[in-house]
C-alpha cells in the first residue's frame, strides 16, 4: 500500500455518543467558571434541552450570560457583541446550535483578542491578518450541516447588491473541543435535516473529489459518505408520514452527526469545489439559507464536473473516485465505471427531489442575476475548471 504524504487538522478534543451533553460543565471548568452561551433561536428551548443545560451550568457554579442567534451572522452582529463584553472577558466562549450559532462563536471568541471591525479581518475584504489568539472555545452543534465545529474559519454574510459572505480563518480558530450528542438532534423539523444534511454531503462529496484530498481523508470520507446517504431518508422521509421516532432512528442520527463532523474536517483539510464556490455567492446576493443552496446545486454541480472530466480528462482519479461512490451507494458493484458515476448521479438527483429542495428561483434569484453570481462564484480545488458561461449553464439548470 502506497502512503502519499498528508497534514490532518483537528480539534483538541472530540467526545461523541449519546447523552455527552452532561459533560459540558466539564469541559467549561477546565478553562474556568464562566462563560458566554451562544444559542439557537428555537432549537434548545424546545424538548427541555436549554433547561437541562442551564441546570448543569447552575450546579456546577458556572456563570453565563445567552445570547440567542437567529441568522447567519453578519459583521455588524459581531462587532456589537464584541463591544458588549469587552472589559468583562469571560474564560470561554460555549455555542450550542447550528452552523450560524457556532460561527457567531467563534468570531466573537477570536475577535475579544482583536481590536477593530471583524471587517478588518475578513478574507477578501479587510487588509488585517488576525494574531490567532482567542477565547477558548467549545462547540456543540445541534444540526448535522455545515460542521462548523471542525473547520478553523466563521463564515459571516453582508447581504445586498453589494454583500458578501466571506471567512474569518486561522489555523488556532478550530473549537478547542468539541461535544457531540446525537440526542441533542432529535427533534429537529424535516426540512432543516434535508437542507443541512444536503449542506454536509456536498462537503463530504466536493472534499472526496478535491484535488486537496489526501489518502487519510479518503479513508475517513468514503465511509461518512455512506453513513450519510443511508441517514438522510430516514431523519427526513419517514417522521414525515409519522411512521417513525427520534429514538426509532438514533442509529440514523449518529451517523448523520458523524457525517457533518467528518465533512468539516474535510472542508478544512481539502477545501470546496463548485457546489460551495457557488452556494457562497448566492448567500452574499440573496437572503436563501446555505444549506438548501447548496443541496439545491450539489446533483448538477456533481453531475457536470463528471460529464466535463469524461470529456476533458478521461484519466482524472476523481472520476475513478466517483465511480467507487457509486458502487457503494449503489451497493453493486455489477456496473462499469461510468455506469456507476451515472447511478451515483441518479442517485443523488433523486433524493433531490424526495426532499423537496427547492431550486434556487425560490430564493428569488432571476436568469439575469446569474452572470452576477458567476463572476463572484470560486471553484478552486475542483478537479476540473469551469469558465463563468459554464457556470451560468449550471446555475440556469437549477432555476
Amino acid at each position: 500500500m502506497n502512503i502519499s504524504p498528508f497534514k490532518l487538522s483537528m480539534n483538541k478534543k472530540i467526545v461523541f455518543r449519546p447523552g455527552s451533553i452532561d459533560e459540558l460543565a466539564d469541559e467549561i471548568k477546565f478553562y474556568g467558571s464562566s462563560t458566554v452561551l451562544f444559542i439557537g433561536s428555537k432549537s434548545l428551548k424546545t424538548g427541555g434541552k436549554l433547561e437541562r443545560i442551564e441546570k448543569l451550568l447552575k450546579k456546577n457554579d458556572i456563570s453565563y450570560k445567552i445570547y440567542n442567534v437567529n441568522d447567519e451572522p453578519s459583521p455588524d452582529l459581531i462587532d456589537r457583541i464584541t463591544e458588549e463584553l469587552r472589559g468583562v472577558e469571560p474564560d470561554s466562549i460555549t455555542a450550542v446550535g447550528g452552523g450560524s450559532v457556532i460561527d457567531t462563536g467563534k468570531a466573537v471568541s477570536a475577535m475579544l483578542k482583536e481590536e477593530g471591525s471583524v471587517c478588518d479581518f475578513l478574507e477578501g475584504i479587510g487588509e488585517r491578518k488576525t494574531s490567532g489568539q482567542k477565547i477558548p472555545f467549545i462547540a456543540v452543534p445541534t444540526t448535522a450541516g455545515t460542521g462548523s465545529e471542525a473547520t478553523y474559519n466563521a463564515v459571516l454574510c453582508r447581504v445586498g447588491e453589494q454583500g458578501f459572505k466571506k471567512s474569518l480563518r486561522h489555523s488556532n480558530y478550530c473549537p478547542d473541543a468539541v461535544i457531540i450528542d446525537p440526542e441533542l438532534y432529535y427533534g429537529c423539523p424535516s426540512h432543516v435535516a434535508a437542507s443541512s444534511g444536503m449542506d454536509a454531503l456536498a462537503q463530504l462529496i466536493e472534499s472526496y473529489l478535491s484535488t486537496k484530498a489526501t489518502f487519510v481523508t479518503d479513508l475517513l470520507l468514503t465511509g461518512a459518505i455512506e453513513g450519510m446517504f443511508e441517514a438522510l431518508p430516514i431523519v427526513t422521509f419517514d417522521r414525515n408520514i409519522g411512521e417513525i421516532c427520534d429514538m426509532d432512528c438514533s442509529d440514523a442520527w449518529e451517523k448523520m452527526a458523524y457525517g457533518a463532523y467528518i465533512s468539516g474536517l474535510a472542508l478544512s483539510n481539502c477545501g470546496y469545489c463548485i457546489v460551495h464556490g457557488m452556494a457562497g455567492a448566492v448567500g452574499g446576493f440573496f437572503k436563501a439559507p446555505h444549506g438548501a443552496v447548496c443541496g439545491s446545486l450539489l446533483a448538477e454541480g456533481i453531475k457536470q464536473t463528471i460529464l466535463k472530466l469524461e470529456k476533458e480528462d478521461p484519466e482524472s482519479p476523481s472520476l475513478l473516485k466517483a465511480a467507487k461512490l457509486g458502487y457503494i451507494i449503489a451497493k453493486s458493484e455489477d456496473m462499469l465505471p461510468k455506469e456507476a458515476r451515472a447511478r451515483f448521479i441518479q442517485i443523488i438527483e433523486s433524493m433531490t427531489e424526495s426532499m423537496r429542495i427547492p431550486r434556487l428561483s425560490a430564493f428569488g434569484i432571476t436568469e439575469e442575476s446569474l452572470a452576477k453570481i458567476a463572476s463572484a462564484s470560486s471553484n478552486k480545488n475542483s478537479p476540473i475548471f469551469f469558465n463563468q458561461d459554464e457556470m451560468i449553464e449550471l446555475l440556469m439548470n437549477r432555476l
